[in-house]
């Protein structure tokens, strides 16, 4: 619940940074995605009438088969437009978003109390500003080039899957989505963490190699040179052992997610063949 409030602020946020044309880019987005999933049902659903009445014809005539395929031709390509269009919009949107952000973080850290530039290493100021700003253009770009595509599409093929399937074999289809949606939000909370924690270390890192830069002929004249390599390799190693338990477990996840696609697909056609399947004969 928290998270899920959290996320709605974060979203409130980034659309009150964005001019009124990118806000209404949003609204088109969302249109395009809707038409999207439908005209992505239509060659599936083309291909399966070709092949379940055209081709089983005894005597077929080419110049019959030729409509439907330049339908199919069509339908791809009017559907590729509009995905590069989304694309252009999300990019416009995500870019609009970071430069009016960038602006109002400037904004800030020149009014900030100067106690605070004191209590903050520079470079770690600039690295966490940094991250910052490319986590909120990832967060656009993912939405609305991964997750509300899959969303859209998933959802126009469940309604596609019980119009063209058996029940049995639909449901069967259908139990793959909320496994595998467990198997997301699971993947989100348990690394959201160590995510946030690797930002952080990365930004001390940064805050650290811009210091000790700044104070290079300090550490000259000191002959520090080695100590200092040596502090900058053990926070180096910490984070290099951060980020291998990060991509251990996403490499476990995505493993996970793998068998549940392959254990309901094994199901599916294994239904499937028992359905079509004639009845034995009683002994």
């Amino acid at each position: 619940m928290n998270t899920s409030a959290e996320s709605r602020q974060l979203w409130k946020k980034i659309f009150v940074l964005l001019p009124q044309r990118q806000k209404l880019g949003f609204f088109i987005i969302l249109l395009i995605l809707a038409v999207s999933a439908a005209l992505s049902q239509i060659t599936p659903l083309a291909i399966g009438y070709l092949t379940d009445h055209v081709l089983a014809e005894q005597n077929i005539a080419f110049a019959s088969v030729i409509p439907i395929l330049l339908g199919i031709l069509a339908v791809n390509v009017v559907n590729e437009v509009i995905k590069v269009i989304r694309r252009l919009i999300v990019e416009d949107t995500a870019t609009q978003a970071e430069k009016i952000a960038r602006r109002k973080a400037t904004d800030a850290l020149l009014l900030a109390p100067l106690d605070y530039f004191r209590s903050h290493m520079t470079g770690n100021i600039h690295g966490r500003l940094n991250r910052s700003l490319e986590g909120t253009v990832k967060l656009i770009k993912l939405l609305f080039m991964d997750f509300a595509p899959t969303v859209t599409t998933g959802a126009a093929a469940i309604v596609t899957i019980f119009y063209k399937l058996p029940v049995p074999v639909a449901l069967l289809v259908v139990l793959v989505i909320p496994v595998g949606t467990f198997i997301v939000f699971r993947q989100i909370s348990t690394q959201k963490g160590i995510r946030v924690e690797l930002m952080e270390t990365k930004a001390e890192m940064d805050g650290t190699m811009v210091e000790l830069l700044g104070g290079i002929e300090t550490i000259r004249a000191l002959d520090s040179a080695e100590a200092e390599g040596g502090r900058i390799q053990t926070r180096a190693e910490e984070l290099r052992k951060k980020e291998m338990r990060h991509h251990t477990a996403m490499a476990f996840y995505d493993c996970l997610k793998f068998v549940n696609e392959a254990v309901f697909s094994v199901l599916v056609i294994g239904v499937s063949v028992l359905l079509a399947s004639p009845p034995s004969a009683p002994c």
